[in-house]
C-alpha cells in the first residue's frame, strides 16, 4: 500500500471593471503547492519496481474578458 500525501492548491483572483460593461478577471493558480513529488508504486516485478513520480509544483495564469 502506498503512503498517503497530501496536495494543496492555491487560487488567487481579482475582478476589474474596465469601461461599460466590460469586465476583466486576473487569475493566478498554483498546484501541489508543497512541491511533493511522492512515489506512487504500481507492481514489483523480481525486484524491479514499476511506479511513478507525482509532476512537481505547477503555475498557471488566466485572464478572462467578459462584455
Amino acid at each position: 500500500r502506498n503512503p498517503a500525501f497530501w496536495t494543496f492548491d492555491f487560487l488567487v483572483s481579482k475582478d476589474i471593471v474596465l469601461s461599460r460593461g466590460v469586465m476583466m478577471q486576473l487569475t493566478g493558480e498554483v498546484f501541489n503547492l508543497l512541491n511533493d513529488d511522492a512515489l506512487r508504486v504500481d507492481e514489483d516485478v523480481n525486484g524491479v519496481i514499476a511506479g511513478e513520480r507525482r509532476f512537481g509544483r505547477q503555475w498557471q495564469l488566466s485572464l478572462r474578458l467578459t462584455f
